[in-house]
């Protein structure tokens, strides 16, 4: 591995471990930006969720217009993709449900 992905991998690892740390407090000495931290991640996650959820209706309706099979089974492929949109939807919804918990860091 190269030393620059080395080192974007070893960046990437102390921002999950602070993130980590923020969400359990298993220490005395928080992260420097725990609240903006889990704001940030909580914001990506819902911005993330629903621009995928957004892009996996398209491939729904394109399935669906053109009348997709699978090669062997002749499965519609409206059914996988469907449930990938199901499963990205409800991820967006329990985010923004539980957005105050990420805001206010009580998770109880």
């Amino acid at each position: 591995m190269p030393q620059q992905w080395l080192n974007k991998f070893a960046r990437l690892l102390r921002i999950l471990i602070d993130f980590e740390m923020c969400l359990h407090k298993r220490t005395n000495q928080p992260a420097p930006n725990c609240p903006l931290m889990i704001r940030a991640i909580a914001l990506t996650l819902i911005v993330c969720t629903l621009f995928t959820a957004a892009q996996s209706w398209k491939v729904v309706m394109l399935h669906y217009r053109n009348h997709g099979v699978t090669a062997g089974t002749d499965i519609p492929l409206v059914f996988p993709h469907a449930a990938l949109l199901f499963g990205f939807s409800f991820m967006a919804l329990a985010a923004l449900v539980r957005i105050r918990s990420y805001i206010s860091g009580r998770f109880e």
